[in-house]
């Protein structure tokens, strides 16, 4: 109504506009030029980015008078990159039990920790063979050595490659291209996975 918008639906449902009530089926089997003869405008909604890497501020709706809808935007802006210490509303730096100051990981942090996880989940399975070492003094086996010093060597790789991107373009492509697939094959050595 006078061109701002009054109730806003997320779904279908009947509904009454002008002591007369209307079925669910008029967002269904009406055409967009019999609703907005009622005051009933379609919603146009914008796009999201990948959530991973950015964030968005809530959408405000405006009415578009020459489109005849309703046009939701929304700001969109890089998550943080960088640990950052965790503050309060009133921007206070938050300290945990032991008067250390709380960090919120930016992406570096937790995709590095993501990474690492990965790296020690790729060797888990021979860690048995390690244990055998040091208890039995019985050797590991070349090639598992080779393949556990292959996937740390990786593990940097990647890990220094998202820790050096300057912006998130470059945390991007990092995240994209090098990560996961890099990984050496354990094909040749799976026979001593436990």
């Amino acid at each position: 109504e006078n061109n701002k918008i009054v109730e806003y639906y997320n779904q279908k449902k009947s509904l009454v506009l002008n002591n007369v009530r209307y079925s669910s089926q008029i967002f269904t089997i009406w055409t967009d030029e019999e609703r907005v003869d009622l005051g009933i405008y379609s919603v146009e909604k914008p796009d999201f980015p990948d959530m991973k890497f950015h964030k968005t501020s809530e959408i405000t709706y405006t009415f578009n008078a020459e489109q005849k809808k309703v046009i939701g935007t929304h700001t969109v802006s890089d998550r943080e990159l960088e640990d950052k210490n965790a503050v309060d509303k009133d921007g206070n730096t938050i300290l945990d039990n032991h008067n250390n100051p709380e960090v919120n990981l930016g992406l570096k942090s937790t995709e590095v920790n993501t990474v690492k996880l990965e790296a020690a989940n790729l060797i888990k399975p021979y860690a048995w063979l390690i244990q055998r070492k040091v208890t039995a003094d019985k050797d590991i086996p070349a090639d598992v050595l080779t393949y556990i010093a292959n996937v740390r060597t990786k593990c940097g790789e990647i890990c220094t490659a998202l820790t050096n991107a300057s912006n998130m373009t470059e945390f991007k492509q990092v995240f994209e291209s090098k990560k996961r697939n890099d990984f050496p094959d354990d094909y040749d050595i799976k026979d001593y996975k436990r």
